[in-house]
């Protein structure tokens, strides 16, 4: 089914990784809930739920403009929000303003994996395309073989991105001969 995760927990999707990693997964989330902050998981978390596990080293979550307090130019976290769990980094990460309509849709619609939301693969792969780079390909890559990917869906998303962005998903389809 699209936008649905392979394996039942946490746990299970992640079994070779530390298990303070997953700790801190939600540890994280239970942070984001007790203050209100919409949150889903990204990064290479949010790909290993996916079907695609990689070892990273921190914790990526989305999060609403709600984590932050902004006092004249400074803007700084609320009290409270995580930095790190376990010994384990835990970075919030707010939409830039040309993706912000994209972003918070992509919070709107995340999907619930053993209670904690994750990213829906299509706004994963619309966040790792338009950040470019070897490693962000190589995980869009994995995702379009892992996944059902909705192609369709993606393309949408990324209108209106760079177009080197868009086209860089189109060289990945073709190569992988996905329609």
């Amino acid at each position: 089914m699209k936008g649905r995760a392979s394996a039942s927990t946490l746990a299970d999707a992640f079994e070779l990784l530390h298990p303070r990693v997953v700790r801190a997964i939600r540890a994280a989330h239970e942070a984001y809930e007790r203050l209100g902050i919409r949150h889903a998981l990204i990064g290479a978390l949010a790909v290993g739920v996916h079907g695609h596990v990689r070892a990273t080293t921190d914790v990526d979550y989305l999060v609403g403009s709600e984590a932050f307090e902004t006092t004249g130019t400074l803007v700084s976290f609320r009290a409270g929000v995580p930095v790190a769990s376990e010994g384990v980094p835990v970075d919030s990460i707010l939409a830039p303003e040309p993706f912000a309509r994209v972003l918070d849709e992509a919070l709107a619609q995340a999907i619930e994996f053993d209670g904690v939301p994750v990213v829906r693969a299509e706004h994963l792969v619309f966040m790792k395309m338009v950040a470019g780079g070897r490693q962000h390909l190589a995980d869009v890559e994995a995702l379009l073989r892992s996944t059902q990917l909705d192609v369709a869906r993606t393309r949408l998303l990324l209108e209106g991105t760079s177009p080197g962005a868009r086209a860089a998903f189109e060289r990945l389809v073709a190569d992988l001969s996905i329609s």
